[in-house]
């Protein structure tokens, strides 16, 4: 996975092994990817920076479509 910023929109893309594209997600509305990582409950995280909160926040990866969903705060 990378993250790929073009201009003001960024964009989470999942790649195979071969390089071929799975999936190429945005952030989710008023968050910014600020970098990969794993977490506790699930191996694929990234962890995002909020436009409104003061949190940065873990949102976990689904690898088959780039789904997010949120999981907690990230320290």
């Amino acid at each position: 996975m990378v993250i790929l910023e073009e201009g003001e929109q960024q964009w989470l893309i999942g790649l195979t092994p071969q390089a071929e594209q799975i999936f190429k997600v945005k952030p989710p509305e008023n968050w910014s990817f600020y970098y990969l990582s794993k977490h506790t409950n699930i191996n694929t995280a990234v962890v995002c920076i909020s436009e409104l909160e003061r949190f940065d926040w873990f949102f976990g990866i689904d690898p088959k479509d780039g789904a997010l969903a949120p999981l907690n705060r990230a320290y």
